[in-house]
């Protein structure tokens, strides 16, 4: 509007985009996941799925997901992550009596600085998968795998 007498105006419509800056890191919808799988569970059974969301928008909200380094060598190779999903599966087969139980790290990156951290327990348990074994321990030697016993021998000989 300007001073005059009548005063005179225009008026003009300014319009703003506000773009995303990837200030939002991924929040992950439980930080402490224990599940229990059977150490015959096949290969390429679902184990557990992640949930993580970001705040941001577009591409500043698109979320990887990966094992931390931090995990062992053998968690990595019987388990593995699909980095967009979030979905664990195993990668090989299991066995309790090798490794009872697995902690798995799990990151979730949006590309910026700090990853957001989840931990998942794989508690494997047990199925009968081992044949019982007999330990023969002779007090008197075998002789061509036979023991020989006097039948003279009193009760209770060992």
């Amino acid at each position: 509007e300007d001073g005059g007498s009548p005063p005179r105006s225009s008026t003009a419509i300014l319009q703003v985009t506000v773009t995303d800056v990837n200030d939002n890191r991924p929040v992950f919808k439980e930080n402490d996941i224990e599940v229990s799988v059977p150490e015959n569970a096949p290969v390429g059974t679902s184990v557990s799925q992640l949930h993580a969301t970001d705040a941001d928008l577009g591409s500043n909200a698109q979320i990887h997901f990966y094992f931390s380094n931090q995990i062992s060598s053998l968690a990595k190779r019987l388990f593995a992550i699909d980095n967009t999903t979030g979905l664990i599966t195993i990668r090989e087969p299991l066995d309790r009596e090798e490794s009872p139980v697995h902690k798995l790290t799990v990151l979730a990156s949006d590309g910026s600085s700090t990853p957001s951290r989840a931990t998942v327990t794989v508690n494997v348990t047990d199925i009968n998968d081992n044949v019982p074994s007999i330990d023969t321990r002779y007090i008197i030697n075998p002789v061509n795998g036979t023991v020989l016993l006097s039948e003279k021998a009193p009760l209770n000989t060992k």
